[in-house]
């Protein structure tokens, strides 16, 4: 998708830029775009911040539960080769935790 089309359905960025934006969805919720050099999204990362209950699950996102480190935190990679893509699932140790998903173009070779 292009940096036009994503700006087209989620509206004014609060950052624009030509290899970023920064949208604010909601109060406890924000989401970066990454652009490479031709405009297209090669990357999306979303945070869920404070105590929100609509943050994704682990299971929501990497289709399992994911068993919490001693501190709290969590963290896992799936790597989807055949759709040539990544995604990851990142929850921080502090009260409250805030949530990090991302989703990322494995760059191919030419």
């Amino acid at each position: 998708m292009t940096a036009t089309k994503v700006r087209q359905k989620l509206g004014k960025p609060k950052i624009e830029d030509k290899s970023q934006d920064l949208f604010v969805l909601g109060e406890n919720e924000s989401a970066q775009i990454f652009y490479d050099e031709h405009e297209k999204v090669y990357a999306i990362s979303i945070d869920f911040t404070g105590r929100n209950h609509d943050a994704l699950t682990p299971k929501d996102v990497l289709g399992e539960d994911i068993t919490a480190r001693a501190d709290g935190s969590m963290y896992r990679m799936k790597h989807y080769s055949d759709a040539g893509y990544w995604v990851s699932y990142n929850r921080t140790n502090v009260d409250p935790p805030q949530v990090t998903i991302t989703m990322q173009k494995i760059p191919t070779k030419e």
